[in-house]
């Protein structure tokens, strides 16, 4: 079977205008703090309740529902519109014969390092079974991509159909991460260092929910689901695909380089915005 050909996405983190005077420049917002554990709803959960992780397609797709609360989510996205401090870049890329249609608005957090550190561990401590999605795989994952960006698409934005490509990074490695990993005892003596880890999952953290928007991924030969949180569409002589909407909280993970499922963001309507927290979980190089 012939298979629809992939459009790569090359997206380049953003950045403030190097024009500014540093003078007068306004300072980048303070963004909320990620504790490690998830906010309780629920007075008769276990203090060290683990969420729940869903497959939306087998050894592809995962979601952890409410892997941030409505009232996290809530204090993100107030932090991004805040008006003194907003540091949107608006981004629009026509769809070419190697580049996805791409139109948002987009941001990169000055507390990269730091904002990737508190997602990782909230993740192993809340959702530890996401470390290692495929059981056969003897890498788990030690941490996540420092190269965080945000998203935020209008009413009408969207982006094309594109594979998410796998790339080296440096991370900073605590002896407390190292412990998840299957070389721990070759990693570090330490208490922290700079490591080179390879982006194994891109992860997809939805700080709002919205009409239309949804993350939309072509499912691989002879794929089923039967998840109730997807929509399964099928068209005469056409590919079938899956359909995640966007959940308030919820962390989507999938796959991406060679393993990547082509994927794309269907228009936003409405009036409300999708807003999306972006990066990547990583395995040591």
């Amino acid at each position: 079977k012939t298979r629809k050909k992939k459009s790569k996405a090359r997206t380049n983190p953003s950045s403030s205008s190097n024009q500014e005077d540093s003078s007068v420049a306004t300072p980048p917002p303070a963004l909320p703090y990620i504790r490690p554990s998830h906010p309780q709803h629920h007075s008769n959960q276990p203090p060290h309740h683990h969420l729940p992780i869903t497959t939306l397609i087998p050894e592809y797709v995962w979601v952890i529902p409410n892997f941030f609360s409505p009232t996290e989510c809530r204090e993100w996205i107030d932090v991004l519109e805040d008006d003194s401090t907003n540091r949107w870049d608006y981004t629009h890329q026509r769809a070419t014969r190697y580049m996805a249609h791409r139109e948002c608005f987009r941001q990169a957090p000055p507390q990269a390092h730091a904002t990737a550190a508190q997602l990782f561990r909230r993740l192993r401590q809340t959702c530890p079974d996401a470390l290692r999605l495929i059981p056969d795989n003897s890498s788990c994952c030690c941490g996540c991509n420092p190269n965080v960006r945000l998203y935020k698409y209008g009413p009408g934005m969207s982006f094309g159909p594109h594979i998410d490509e796998s790339n080296t990074v440096q991370i900073q490695l605590t002896t407390e991460d190292a412990a998840t990993t299957s070389a721990a005892e070759d990693i570090m003596t330490e208490t922290t260092r700079t490591v080179t880890a390879t982006t194994r999952y891109t992860m997809l953290l939805y700080l709002s929910a919205c009409q239309g928007g949804a993350t939309r991924f072509e499912l691989p030969p002879n794929s089923t689901t039967t998840t109730r949180n997807t929509t399964r569409k099928t068209a005469k002589n056409a590919d079938q695909d899956v359909a995640f909407a966007p959940q308030v909280g919820a962390l989507l993970l999938h796959l991406h380089g060679d393993d990547c499922l082509t994927h794309q963001a269907d228009p936003v309507r409405g009036t409300e915005a999708k807003y999306v927290l972006r990066t990547d979980l990583v395995e040591m190089a």
